[in-house]
């Protein structure tokens, strides 16, 4: 397994993929913004913040608000067929990948009367033969008692992803025979 995100920057060019990267450690966070990629051209006012966890137990003053996360992922330059797996963020989030919008989930604003919550997982497909991707999330929080990631997002195969995913519903399933009347 690579090393976990230091500094904003996640260095899995060595990885194999065998098994899910991690991507927790200290990405980097701006409080009470949300910015989108092409404002985030310089580091001003930049800090970091450990991922996964809520802002609130980090020092920043409320659990509700407004944020934005970037993560700088190094990637093998022959890898293919990836994709970064979100267990779940604590209310809503939009999900951009070199500078392009793929995903939101619930609704991002920093007017309380125009948010709307979501938790729900979030899944993210990385672009194939490309040696680095810049990920940035905004997240927006009214109504939970945690703001942030509720848990490690990780890079994986997507296939290996798809097929724990199976694993996991097939043993949730409980396969029972007929009862049968007298």
């Amino acid at each position: 397994m690579a090393q976990p995100v230091v500094h904003g920057v996640a260095d899995l060019r060595s990885s194999s993929f065998n098994e899910p990267e991690s991507l927790d450690g200290r990405w980097t966070f701006y409080w009470d913004r949300l910015l989108t990629p092409d404002q985030l051209s310089s580091r001003l006012g930049a800090d970091s913040i450990y991922v996964p966890g809520s802002w609130h137990r980090q020092g920043y003053p409320s659990a509700t608000g407004i944020a934005t996360f970037k993560l700088l992922l190094l990637l093998p330059a022959n890898q293919r067929d990836l994709l970064i797996y979100f267990p779940v963020i604590n209310a809503s989030a939009k999900f951009w990948l070199n500078g392009e919008l793929l995903l939101e989930t619930g609704k991002v604003s920093a007017d309380p009367t125009e948010y709307k919550a979501k938790l729900a997982s979030s899944i993210l497909s990385l672009p194939s033969h490309t040696d680095s991707v810049e990920l940035v999330v905004q997240i927006a929080n009214f109504n939970y008692y945690s703001g942030g990631f509720g848990a490690t997002p990780y890079v994986d195969k997507a296939a290996a992803h798809v097929a724990r995913i199976n694993r996991m519903n097939l043993s949730l399933i409980h396969i029972s025979e007929p009862t049968r009347q007298p």
